[in-house]
Order: C-alpha cells, then structure tokens, then sequence
C-alpha cells in the first residue's frame, strides 16, 4: 500500500499497519545475528520483533527517530482511546522486548524511559552531518536558485523538507510578510513537497509575497541539495508549538551544520541549545515581526554570518560526523 504525506491521519495508521503485516512475513523467514528496526512509525517495531522471535541468539536493536506515540497523541493524529491503547501496548512491548534502543536525541531518550524503556539499554545517537557531500560542492554548477531572477544575490533563508502540518511552513510565509514590510531584501525559500504545499502557496499568494519574499519550489535530489545550501546564507529548519517536537532531530539541521552554514530554529530544546552553546545560528522569535528584526540585525553583521558558518562546520566534524557517530553505532549493534 503506497503511502505520501498528504493522507489523512486514518488512512495513515492503515498503511502502516498493512506495511507492518506484509514486511512481519518476510522478516520471519530471514535469517539474523542482529535485527535493526527504525521508526517511525512504531509499527516497525512489529516485523522486526516477528524476525527476532524465537531465535535465541538473535539481537533486537530499535533505533527511536520520533517519540511514537506520544507526538501523535500531541498532533491529534490519534485520537481514539482503544488505538491509543494499543499504541502504548506496542510501545512497552518493544523496548521491553529491545536488546538496546537508540535514540536521536537526549529528550528523546527520556521520552523512552518515561515509557518504561530501560535506561541501561539507551544510547544517544543523533543523525549524521554527511560532511563529504556537503563539502564537495561545484562552485561552477547552476542551481535551481540561479534560475530565479527575483533572487539575485539578496540573503536567503532555504527550507528543504516536508510541507506538512508539523513544520508549520506558515510561519515561513509570516516572516517573508514581515520582510517586506520592514522593507528588508531576505528572500525565504522553500524546497518540497508535502500535504500543505498548496495550501502554504495559497497563503502566501493571498499575502502578495509569492515569488516576491517568498519561494515555493518543488522536491530535488538529494545530490542537489549541498548546492542549495552552499548558494544560501542560511538553513533553517521550523516546526509548529508542541513541547513533544522540540526533541525532534531533522536532517535538514545536520545538513545544514556540514555545508558550513549558520542554522534558523523557530523552537526551543537541544537543537536551540547547541546552537547558542556553539555560536553556529540562531533561535528565532515565534512572533514574525520579532523575528525578522533579529535577521535584520544579523544580517548587519557580515562577520558574526561568517563566524556562525565556520562554528556551524566545526560542530559538524567534531559531533556529527560519520566518523564519530559511525563507530558508536557499530559498537552498540555488535556488543552482546
């Protein structure tokens, strides 16, 4: 059953359950010294206990991307008491059942011992900064962006990612409404796809800012986004004001720290805290106005952009690289 970010959250819950059912058989017939199941969603955890399941030598290492079900339950996404019911079943059931779990983040890992997840067998393992790619950029090589004229060289803020209700791309649109306003030339660039792209391009076009402050292009390749970044002053990555969000670990912000360019939060948590500790971005207001005063006044500052860009490079070698963050993984996954 194919499965996209517009569905409903019913038809969601659907899918991954039959992906669960369809995926548990095969599982079951291969054979294994250690089985690593990923989430989201938690259903996952189902084929991956299946394969493990009377096989005594056989290892169960669950990595945790997202607190399932607790940021559904937050969403709204589930709202039925005997599903919620079920869901806090599977969740207990899988760390229980889990040799080790990993967790993205520290909030993250608390999530999962608030849960009943032992914390003899938790590990913090954040995503990686794939520093390579996002180095070996053609500085020669034509973007997207380059073929905007609107943009020209003004400071851009580049959102690559999901448009869907947790990013909450409307607030994107708010400071792109504000910028013009106080007549500041930062150009806001969205990059994706998502069940609320037509619905953020609407509001910006309501607003009189598309293609003007702000900028809706679809998906790209993977490959094509270390040329992105490397043609932006800024990442940046946003999500909606749910407490259950903040421990989130987005791609886009180890992808932006390894192409060496300061990073936009609009949350609180570790990621905001990690870049205050390390001077590598910077934590927006909430308040659009707010937050495009704080750009304006960095953006004045050609020195503390640069100075954050080189800060933003040097915490992606030093704590995210494939490296480091390789070797712990194989060290949890190949312990008894």
């Amino acid at each position: 059953m194919a499965y996209d970010n517009t569905m409903g959250a019913s038809r969601r819950v659907v899918a991954f359950i039959h992906f669960a059912l369809s995926s548990g058989k095969l599982a079951r017939r291969l054979r294994a010294d250690v089985v690593i199941a990923t989430s989201t969603p938690l259903t996952i955890a189902i084929p991956a206990m299946w394969a493990v399941a009377g096989r005594r030598h056989a290892r169960f290492v669950f990595e945790v991307r997202d607190l399932w079900p607790e940021v559904p339950i937050a969403m709204g996404y589930l709202k039925n008491p005997l599903m919620i019911r079920a869901a806090r079943w599977l969740e207990r059931r899988t760390y229980d059942r889990a040799d080790r779990i990993i967790a993205l983040s520290h909030g993250m890992a608390d999530g999962v011992a608030r849960a009943g997840g032992e914390r003899q067998k938790l590990a913090v393992i954040p995503n990686i900064a794939d520093i390579e790619t996002f180095q070996a950029v053609d500085s020669a090589q034509k973007t997207v962006l380059d073929d905007i004229p609107a943009l020209g060289r003004r400071p851009i803020a580049l959102y690559c990612g999901t448009f869907g209700r947790v990013n909450g791309l409307h607030y994107m649109v708010d400071l792109a409404i504000e910028a013009v306003r106080q007549e500041s030339d930062i150009a806001f660039v969205a990059v994706g796809t998502g069940g609320q792209f037509d619905e953020v391009i609407q509001y910006a076009r309501r607003y009189g800012v598309l293609n003007k402050s702000f900028f809706a292009l679809p998906p790209v390749p993977k490959a094509a986004l270390p040329g992105l970044l490397a043609r932006a002053t800024f990442g940046s990555s946003w999500v909606i004001d749910v407490e259950a969000l903040k421990h989130n670990s987005a791609n886009k912000f180890f992808d932006t720290l390894a192409s060496g360019r300061p990073m936009l939060v609009n949350h609180g948590g570790w990621q905001a805290d990690v870049l205050h500790e390390r001077g590598a971005g910077w934590e927006l207001s909430r308040n659009a106005r707010k937050a495009v005063e704080q750009l304006a006044g960095i953006l004045e500052d050609e020195t503390s952009i640069r100075r954050a860009g080189e800060a933003a490079f040097k915490l992606a070698f030093e704590k995210y690289s494939l490296d480091v963050l390789s070797r712990s993984f194989v060290d949890i996954v190949t312990s008894p």
